[in-house]
């Protein structure tokens, strides 16, 4: 309010626009005081969460709103969805295949959650942002094909936790369970 009232000082303006200053300032007021109340609102929802609220902290470009945003459109468990290939279609960050009569149109992406694709890409944006992650490498990688904004659904795709049912075993050791043809 007091930001407002210093930029309009000294200017010549007639009632009408005093008044209209007026209301517009006492409804920023109003809305600042509505996001506070929502946004305690959000901590006392996530709190019994909090550990895994904590742990999506952890991931490069994901803050505080995201974090929410993502626990409250998946949960806190992915029990429900099965397998990451089926929360990253739900999510909407799947390829979407369109082919007719051999010809390939342009795809784009399928539709999902727009609350939870819209914080994934926010997400991907800052952990490209970010110095020294594998997100930014993986998204110049991408860019030189594909273009920055499909480089970066890419990075959401890619931003799944991948669920192992065996134990990663090094390349050296690897070759030696191969089966020969």
């Amino acid at each position: 309010m007091t930001e407002i009232a210093a930029a309009v000082d000294g200017h010549l303006m007639n009632e009408q626009q005093r008044v209209l200053i007026r209301q517009a300032a006492r409804l920023i007021e109003y809305l600042e005081g509505e996001v506070e109340t929502l946004n305690t609102l959000i901590a006392d929802k996530i709190q019994p969460y909090r550990r895994e609220f904590d742990r999506l902290l952890t991931v490069p470009g994901v803050k505080e709103i995201t974090a929410a945003v993502i626990l409250a459109e998946i949960g806190p468990a992915m029990r429900q969805l099965g397998n990451r290939r089926r929360l990253c279609s739900w999510a909407g960050v799947c390829p979407r295949s369109h082919l007719s009569a051999g010809k390939r149109k342009r795809p784009g992406i399928k539709r999902g959650n727009p609350w939870l694709l819209g914080a994934l890409i926010e997400a991907c944006w800052g952990a490209v942002a970010k110095q020294g992650t594998v997100f930014k490498r993986r998204f110049y990688r991408h860019v030189a094909r594909m273009g920055r904004k499909k480089a970066i659904v890419a990075g959401g795709r890619a931003r799944y936790p991948a669920r192992r049912r065996r134990p990663r075993i090094p390349p050296q050791t690897q070759m030696c369970y191969r089966r020969r043809p």
